[in-house]
């Protein structure tokens, strides 16, 4: 048996969430620490999106930039769109 001290609004998020995946909390913790025992690590990959370069919104304008950058027509880049970010 173990217990832990889990936030009520984690706690109930996390109900939530396990319900509507067909398992409960305990279940799904127990699949957490099986899965961790078998690949004697974390079972997926712990991150910051914040200061990860490429999150989803960089990628975004990259791709846009890029795609202008090899368009037909290049005067599409305005210099003060780049300077105001």
């Amino acid at each position: 048996m173990m217990k832990i001290e889990i936030d009520d609004k984690v706690k109930k998020d996390a109900d939530k969430l396990f319900k509507e995946l067909g398992l409960d909390t305990n279940t799904a913790i127990n699949i957490f620490l099986k899965q961790s025992i078998n690949k004697r690590a974390i079972p997926f990959r712990v991150k910051n999106e914040e200061r990860n370069f490429y999150n989803d919104k960089n990628v975004k304008i990259l791709k846009e930039r890029y795609d202008r950058l090899h368009s037909k027509d290049k005067s599409e880049i305005v210099f003060k769109e780049l300077i105001d970010e």
